[in-house]
């Protein structure tokens, strides 16, 4: 599991652990150092996760969450607009959020289906073009 900084707390490493989860979470700058007395599971598992996150294959697996998630909600909230609403009540702001978001999605989906229908030919192009141009028109 990778998150980003803000979810990095002793017991959540150590409780992901306990659900046989690796954790990839980074962790917060401290201004001094841990107790760990009464807690050696948990310093356990937090260096566990410490020696996962600074490996090269921790680091890739931030990097590309970066890319993925971080990129994608900075083009949503910048870029779409979300940043500011003009709605009134939470129930209403967030059901204006999973609109966005999930045309955000469908966006992505539709471009992966019609590079690959334009790159081919045959069955799959076919089907490809077919599956697009059908989400299309539901919209």
């Amino acid at each position: 599991m990778v998150t980003d900084k803000g979810y990095h707390s002793g017991a959540v490493v150590k409780r992901m652990e306990s659900y046989e989860v690796k954790t990839y979470i980074p962790e917060k700058q401290q201004s001094g150092n841990r107790h760990w007395e009464g807690k050696a599971e948990e310093q356990e598992a937090v260096y566990r996760n410490r020696r996962r996150v600074q490996g090269e294959h921790g680091k890739n697996l931030l990097r590309r969450r970066g890319e993925l998630v971080e990129r994608s909600f900075a083009h949503c909230y910048e870029t779409g607009g979300m940043r500011r609403t003009h709605l009134r009540g939470h129930e209403n702001i967030l059901k204006r959020q999973l609109i966005h978001v999930g045309a955000f999605n469908l966006s992505l989906i539709l471009r992966v289906l019609l590079v690959r229908a334009s790159r081919g030919s045959g069955r799959t192009s076919r089907e490809s073009c077919f599956c697009a141009s059908f989400l299309a028109a539901m919209l």
